[in-house]
Formats: C-alpha cells, structure tokens, sequence
C-alpha cells in the first residue's frame, strides 16, 4: 500500500524480523496457552469453560456440515424439536471452515482451536503494523503497534468468546477505507468488501459494529469531493458483501425462530459509564494501578490502558497540525465517541435514551443483540488507530525511546499473566459410550443433569454433552445459544425436580428414546437413586450409563414447539474430536 504521508526513517530491520517479534508477542502474551495446547483452552474473564466449549461445538459442526455438503447446516441436533438451532447463535462460517482445513492436519480438536486462537492474535498485530506501515511508519514503530493491538484488554477479557479475539479483519476494513476515500479505485473496492466480509463470517457482532462505525468516515470522503471514481470503488466494495455475506443472511434469518431481547435485558448487558474507569480482573494491573476504580458493582472492565490513552493523545494533538490529516483524526475520534455512546445500550442514564435505542427500535436485528458493552471494544480499536498516529508522529520527532518506553510500561498494566485457561472436555474414544450409542437406533437423547438455572456458567456440562452428541450422532433435548427456545425453557422445572416427579413422563411426551445419566454426579447428588424399570442400559462406561425407555412413544401432538422431520440425523459415521 503507497503510504499517503511521507515515510519516516527506516528502521534497521525488516519484515521478517517484524513478523517473527510478532509471533514472540503472540506466545508471550498468550503465555501458558502454548504449553498446553492439547487439553486447555483460554478462558479471558469467563466464570466457566462454557463460552468456549461451546465455540469449539461451533467450529466442530461447522467442520462436520462441510465434510456433508452443508446438508442440515441450520438444523443443529439441539433442542428438539425446535428447527433451525444453528441460527440461534453466531455460527462463524468461515473460522469454521478454516478450522476444517486445519484439522485435518492437526487432528485433535483442541489443538487446532488453540492453533487457530494463536493465528488470531497473530494477525491481530500483522493488521495494525500494516495499518502503522500505511501511514509511513518504520518498522520499529510498526511493531509497537502491533503489539499494542495484541494486548488490548478488552480482548484478553473476552479470550474466551473466540469470536471476539480477532480484530484483525476489522483493522483492515478500516485501513482499506482511509485508502478508498483518498485514492479511490476498483481494486481498493474490492479488497473493502472482501475485508468486511471476512469480519462478518469471522463475527457477526464485528461485521455489523465495523460497518456502522465506517459511517463517521465519510468525514473523509468530503475531503476530496466524491466522484464517479469513489462510486465504482464502493460498488466494487458491494460485490463480496452480495456474493458472501447475503446467503449468510438469508439462510440464518429464515431458519430463525422470532427472537428478540427486551431494552431491560439489554440494559442488564450494557456498560455503565464508571465500567471505562477499571481494567478486566485477569489484567496486572486492575488492583494495583491506583487511578483505576475499584468498584465491586464493576461489570466489566474496558479502561483501555494508560499508554493507549497517552499515545492516542499525542496522536490527536500531533497530528492536528497537519491539515490533511485532521479528517482522519476526525473520523478515528467520531467513531471512538459513537462505540462509546453505543456500549451504554438503550439508556444513557436516567431513563435518557441513547443512539442504540434507535437502532433498536428502527435497524432489523439490533433488538437480538446481547451484550451492547462489546462496543467497548470498539473504542479500544479506535483508539488503538489514534494511537498509531501518535507513535508515528513521536518517531518523526525523534524520540522512539519516549513511544518504546510508554508501550513497554503500559504492557505491564494490562498483561494477562498468567492468562486464564480452562479444562478441556475430554476426547471421545472408540470404547466409549459415545461409540456405543452411535451404533443403536436412530433417536432422541436427553442428557442429565440439566442445568440449575438459565445462567451461561451453568450450562458446562450441557455443551460438553452436544460435543458428545457429535460423536453419537442423537438428537438431543439439551441444548446452549445465544438464544434459549420457548419449548427448551419448558424443561427447567421439569428436571428440576429429578428423581422425583414426572420427568420420564415428560420424556416420553418429547419423544425422548435415550436417556443419559452422569453417574459420577449420580453418585453424589442422588445416591438413592433407582432406575424406573421402565427404562433398559443399552450402553456405557465408567463416566456415563445409557437407558433406553422401553415403551418408546413418538412426540405428542399436543408438543408446543414447531416440528421437524422425525428421521432428521447426522448423516455419516461417527467422527472424533476434541
């Protein structure tokens, strides 16, 4: 990319020593995830491994659909009866398909999503050393910036929602923007496009934020008048998006189900303004940096560090003085303001309503967002763009100790050492009870214990068991997402009751065929426990035992939920992972 500013001195190594500092970068701030790459995954601020079980499911299905030709994409095998799971939840296409690719080279489930979250991180500093590179920076300054994207603390805070780590596509749609509205043409155009949507297929949430936040930019196509040349670029930007992201949509929106959340759940998941004041608690820094907050009603932490805030400063004040570059700090500040003002969801405060209210009640699928405080990230971002800015004008005036020295300082305020990981599930074997009821009739399973309440912490073993179910192939009545059908709410005080009441009845009328029981927690939750003698062990290990009902009833009519084929199964043989 032709740097639209005069390039500053270069610095006295080059791009492969750039590249491999970054990969330094990578483990170290990861560090221990690469000692443990087979059996743990990250976790970030996540009270339990439920988040990212439940991405690794996502990337598994995504692998196994792919391997079938996409047949029954959307039709996950949870929650039965409920049609169309898979589009209940962000279900990162193209991550999945990459995870296809790498498995197949790698072969254990864990690993590659370890592998893939490292790639993440990894191109998350590649992104913002390009975009540092565009603006004229040397190579020095370009791994500040790099580095800087990679320790963000509002990714190390969501490391568990895989999803969210990547903000690399996201840099780069930006960068392509900057680029499209100074020097306009169809191969920028494209390149724009193709950028956005990757972000989409990456993250759905990143793919609608970014796009919405490129709106503050046309503060830069005013600067040059907007001609037919602008046009066709962002025209040619159109044909990725219609050709890649539309069937995306399309196919998602019409398999489903009417969902939307209510502007007091919504609130419950927004930032409050004192939330910028505290870093997440897996940082060093967040109890002992004496200007942070300490608040304990702190919801999530998105102070995006002192040296980001020190060299984003010096980025605007700098830079100012050069009048082609004030509508680029325009825009970089517009936006940074509008994610702010967005994070604080439908309320600003007091009952005053804020722009995301708007969007909600007039902008198709912003009342299914869930948690508005992840446009906390984007103010990190944009600020992490005014801040490369600032590196770079600190090196044209000769002073690289001064941008080297407030990088280093601030790593130590937001480090994620040791960063958090967790537990991964275990891997099926070809002995196990997996592999037994893969071999018996088609039908549905339930898996117990179901969880204690609707809080994603509680859903652990309720994600561990659809991991299962990819390997015995069942349909199950269990099931995690974004959203929780009406017909699976129904359940809770069903088994909430377990061993007593009537669950099996409940059973029988779902058309449940299998029931799985967790002996271990059998044994310490219920050690009285008998097995009705209407239910038969079919099959099991020394962790679960399957019973089939023997007088197996088809579902009901009187099932309050819409219906699906009642052949629906995965097709093909049994496939390991994790």
């Amino acid at each position: 990319m032709t740097a639209p500013y005069p390039t500053t001195k270069p610095a006295p190594f080059g791009r492969g020593a750039l590249l491999l500092s970054l990969l330094v970068s990578t483990l170290v701030l990861t560090w221990p995830l690469a000692q443990h790459l087979g059996h743990a995954l990250p976790l970030g601020a996540e009270r339990s491994g439920t988040v990212p079980y439940f991405n690794l499911w996502t990337f598994a299905w995504n692998a196994d659909r792919l391997a079938h030709g996409l047949e029954d994409y959307w039709n996950a095998p949870i929650f039965h009866p409920t049609p169309g799971t898979f589009a209940l939840s962000d279900p990162q296409p193209l991550t999945g398909a990459a995870f296809a690719l790498l498995r197949l080279l790698v072969g254990s489930d864990v690993t590659t999503y370890n592998l893939l979250f490292l790639i993440a991180v990894f191109a998350n500093g590649v992104a913002s050393a390009w975009f540092a590179r565009s603006l004229g920076c040397n190579t020095i300054a370009c791994l500040l910036a790099g580095v800087l994207a990679q320790s963000l603390p509002a990714l190390a805070a969501e490391a568990g929602v895989f999803q969210l780590v990547g903000i690399a596509p996201s840099i780069v749609t930006v960068g392509l923007f900057v680029r499209l509205a100074r020097r306009p043409s169809g191969g920028t155009g494209l390149a724009l496009g193709c950028a956005l949507a990757v972000t989409f297929l990456t993250s759905e949430y990143y793919g609608v934020y970014t796009g919405l936040l490129l709106l503050p930019g046309v503060l830069l196509l005013l600067q040059r008048r907007p001609g037919p040349r602008h046009a066709a670029a962002i025209g040619a930007a159109l044909a990725p998006l219609l050709l890649l992201v539309l069937p995306v949509v399309i196919g998602q929106s019409a398999n489903s189900i009417e969902t939307h959340r209510a502007t007091g759940s919504l609130a419950r998941t927004s930032a409050r303004t004192f939330d910028y004041t505290g870093l997440p608690p897996v940082t060093l820094g967040s109890h002992v940096v004496p200007w942070l907050t300490q608040r304990r009603d702190l919801r999530v932490g998105l102070y995006p560090g002192t040296a980001l805030l020190a060299l984003a400063g010096a980025g605007v004040i700098l830079s100012w003085r050069f009048r082609r570059r004030r509508r680029l700090v325009l825009y970089f500040g517009a936006a940074t303001l509008a994610a702010f003002l967005l994070s604080l969801g439908p309320t600003l405060g007091n009952g005053f309503p804020g722009p995301y209210r708007i969007l909600y009640e007039l902008v198709p699928g912003f009342d299914k967002m869930r948690n508005t405080y992840r446009f906390g990230i984007f103010v990190q971002i944009f600020l992490l763009l005014l801040a490369t800015l600032g590196i770079r004008e600190i090196f044209r005036r000769r002073a690289p100790a001064l941008a080297i020295a407030l990088t280093l300082i601030g790593l130590a305020e937001v480090l994620p050492l040791p960063r958090p990981l967790v537990r991964a599930p275990s891997a099926a074997t070809q002995a196990s009870w997996t592999a037994q009821l893969a071999r018996l009739p088609h039908g549905v399973a339930v898996a117990l214990p179901f969880p204690d309440s609707k809080r994603s912490s509680d859903y652990v073993r309720t994600v561990a068991d659809m991991l299962d179910g990819l390997d015995h192939r069942k349909p199950l009545l269990n099931g995690y997402s974004g959203f929780l059908p009406e017909v699976h709410r129904d359940d809770y005080p069903t088994f909430a009751s377990f061993p007593e009441g009537e669950w099996l009845a409940w059973c029988k009328q779902r058309g449940v065929r299998y029931v799985i029981l967790d002996d271990r927690w059998l044994r310490e939750e219920h050690p009285s426990f008998v097995v009705p003698p209407n239910l038969t062990r079919v099959a099991g290990d020394a962790t679960r035992s399957v019973y089939e009902l023997a007088t197996f009833l088809k579902p009901a009519p009187q099932v309050r939920a819409p219906q699906i084929r009642t052949d629906l199964r995965m097709s093909g043989p049994p496939i390991p992972h994790r």
